[in-house]
């Protein structure tokens, strides 16, 4: 344990990342986390890591909620030294990097990640949408690259992530030295959940150990200046992005960004966010104008109309490299 009478442990704060493909207890990928099972789940994991923080000396600790717009996690269960900041990477995430409040953390902690887009046996894998894919200077870079480069932008360094096994395997790619936890792994064509109790233990035990190591982890960063490229499954989004100064076509669905640092970056990748946005205000007008012109529906004849319309703008969707770390 840490020297409780340092200045380093009194002052130690802990920002917990969370998402929620990979956590335990979840093999289904068609589950869908859209009740309260998953809730109690990603809760009680974050509650291990915190657990395993505490241990080690951590005073405050901070969660942002990375899956979605947040409300995952059950917060009247939640460990109450924790402070929920809320979430979304456009909104909650925003606010720290703008306001530059991710410097003031000494760690940068991931649960519950998974695998970038393409990635051989991942679950669920994909790198922040279903539509997008993303290279830096030619890497292949999901969402746990990002944000371990995003805090390393702000000199605070990833100490752990927990995730399915083809998320760990890519972590420990880039980021060799950090703690990790594998919570489910593909065998043959289904996934396989580790017993929860277990992972918990484990969790617990691992975050304690990263940050007992504090001092032995440097900020992570991606060189500069940096070459971003991003792959879209449909080429009309491509052809949408492009329309913004900055962005160039690299082919029919790729489109690139020069960048002078990681932070520039960071932005110019998630400039895809109101492209698809259009496109889902496309898909609702269509729905609309059908609904409109066949008025007297049902709800399974709409729910028939909303698959069609999905399934039109979909066509000539492309799948994204395959990437196996």
């Amino acid at each position: 344990m840490l020297n409780d009478e340092s200045d380093d442990v009194v002052n130690m704060r802990i920002l917990i990342w969370d998402d929620i493909e990979g956590i335990a207890g979840i093999d289904d990928p068609e589950h869908g986390f859209d009740d309260d099972t998953y809730k109690r789940l990603i809760t009680r994991e974050i509650n291990a890591v915190i657990n395993g923080l505490v241990k080690a000396g951590a005073k405050k600790i901070d969660i942002f909620d990375g899956h979605g717009m947040g409300n995952n996690v059950i917060l009247e269960d939640l460990n109450p030294i924790a402070n929920y900041l809320g979430g979304g990477w456009i909104t909650t995430l925003t606010e720290l990097i703008k306001k530059k409040k991710l410097g003031q953390y000494n760690a940068l902690v991931l649960v519950g990640v998974h695998a970038q887009a393409g990635t051989v046996d991942g679950f669920i894998a994909h790198t922040n949408s279903s539509f997008t894919a993303l290279r830096m200077n030619s890497q292949p870079i999901g969402e746990i690259e990002q944000a371990g480069w995003l805090a390393g932008h702000f000199g605070v360094p990833l100490i752990f992530v927990s995730g399915d096994e083809a998320a760990v395997k890519e972590a420990i790619h880039f980021f060799p030295e950090i703690e990790t936890v594998s919570v489910k792994k593909k065998e043959q064509d289904t996934f396989v959940c580790r017993p929860v109790e277990e992972v918990y233990k484990e969790t617990e035990e691992k975050a304690f150990k990263a940050l007992s190591r504090l001092k032995e982890f440097d900020p992570h960063t991606c060189g500069e200046p940096i070459t971003v490229e991003i792959l879209f499954g449909l080429e009309e989004l491509a052809q949408r992005l492009v329309i913004i100064p900055g962005y160039d076509k690299k082919d029919e669905r790729t489109v690139i960004y020069q960048a002078e640092d990681y932070l520039e970056a960071f932005w110019a990748f998630h400039g895809f966010r109101p492209i698809l946005s259009s496109l889902m205000g496309d898909f609702y007008h269509r729905a609309l104008k059908r609904v409109i012109e066949e008025y007297n529906l049902d709800s399974d004849n709409l729910n028939l109309i909303l698959k069609d319309i999905k399934d039109e703008m979909l066509t000539g969707r492309l799948s994204f490299p395959e990437i196996k770390f």
